[in-house]
């Protein structure tokens, strides 16, 4: 979880259990089973509180890629459109999936499902926003960690930074 003190958004960044493989958006029974844990969790200690429900004022659930197109390193940078695209659509895919999964059936009910789906958005950033390796070695992905950068991020807007600072 980091949360920013300046703007109070809170963004839960995934475990490898929300990493995607190459060329995939598909949900592994490991990430739907790590989503049935944390989300009812989550919105009941964000929305359960004394003015909780007027501090969350949006969810974003944005997908990533690494940059990689047709089993080739892409530099982000470059102006490859059809590879820009495929990574585009496919970010926004896994977080599609991970949004459709969150409101679901399959994930059953729990408290303050309905306020969540009503804030939440889904996006896709493409590889412009690809994790750069821990070291200074390069792989497949050039100078970017392709495991680490094929992701989905969860954000929450809050209008109080206290709320971030109470540990939440």
């Amino acid at each position: 979880v980091n949360a920013d003190p300046v703007s109070g958004m809170i963004t839960l960044r995934m475990d490898e259990a929300f990493q995607f493989t190459n060329g995939s958006y598909e949900l592994t029974p490991r990430t739907r089973a790590q989503l049935r844990l944390l989300i009812p969790v989550y919105a009941k200690s964000l929305f359960d509180r004394p003015d909780g429900i007027r501090k969350v004022l949006a969810v974003s659930v944005t997908g990533y890629a690494s940059p990689r197109f047709r089993k080739i390193y892409v530099d982000p940078y470059s102006n490859d459109k059809e590879a820009y695209e495929y990574n585009l659509r496919l970010s926004m895919n896994r977080a599609q999936q991970i949004t459709e999964y969150i409101f679901g059936t399959d994930i059953g009910e729990y408290s303050y499902k309905k306020l969540l789906k009503e804030r939440t958005t889904a996006s896709g950033k493409g590889y412009m926003e690809a994790i750069p390796v821990h070291e200074n070695s390069e792989e497949i992905c050039g100078k970017y960690d392709c495991a680490e950068s094929r992701r989905v991020q969860i954000s929450f807007s809050v209008n109080e930074v206290n709320l971030a600072a109470r540990g939440t």
